[in-house]
């Protein structure tokens, strides 16, 4: 079977409060003294459709945006902070409530963990620690932050590390949709998560039966 490649915030799991939480803790450490101390969950929630690097977090929480050595700071306390966070015991519990998407397909996901692929603008540390917490381990298929630092985009990763042509891409930002349609398939945009819905969104009822008709065809 062709690879199947999920984005994973916004498709998989809601990580909003998570990501919340950590820019909380960049704020009570007190490192950076020109940011917003009066960001409530709300605010948050209504930038997160413009997010999809850390460092878009940035204009919601200074005052100064231009100031590039505290965006410097922002940016490393964010990954130092997410992992102190991530010891927390309920960690997953807490913070990545699943979407009905992988609440629903689970099982078919775990069965044919070896054709699924992870590719995101997270961090894959605390991706694979939400995965693994669902005992689905796949590591050697998770590309995230690292790898966006290499290549550049996810474009871009998937032609050097995935290769083979996608059967199904899923992601919650439109732009993605569109630029995975050269190397998939299937490329299509969930009516759930962080971005922007348009016509082209797909319900979680119409993803999963295109999903399972893949799955189905190929085995």
């Amino acid at each position: 079977m062709h690879p199947i490649v999920f984005d994973f915030d916004g498709v998989l799991f809601d990580s909003a409060f998570e990501a919340y939480k950590v820019c909380q803790l960049i704020v009570t450490s007190k490192k950076i003294n020109e940011i917003k101390t009066n960001i409530t969950y709300e605010d948050f929630q209504r930038h997160r459709p413009s997010v999809a690097d850390v460092k878009d977090f940035i204009p919601l929480y200074f005052f100064n945006s231009n100031d590039i050595k505290d965006k410097n700071i922002f940016v490393k306390e964010f990954y130092l902070q997410r992992k102190n966070l991530s010891k927390d015991l309920n960690y997953v519990k807490n913070y990545f409530p699943p979407f009905d998407f992988f609440t629903k397909n689970i099982d078919t996901i775990k069965k044919f963990s070896k054709d699924i692929y992870i590719l995101s603008n997270r961090d894959e540390e605390s991706i694979n620690n939400v995965l693994m917490y669902y005992g689905l381990n796949i590591s050697h298929q998770v590309f995230g932050q690292k790898h966006i630092q290499k290549y550049g985009n996810k474009l871009n990763i998937f032609r050097k590390m995935i290769k083979n042509r996608a059967s199904l891409y899923l992601d919650d930002l439109y732009k993605y949709k569109v630029m995975m349609n050269e190397v998939a398939n299937i490329s299509l945009m969930v009516n759930w998560g962080y971005g922007e819905k348009n016509l082209e969104s797909k319900s979680e009822e119409e993803i999963t039966k295109i999903f399972l008709e893949i799955i189905e065809k190929y085995n």
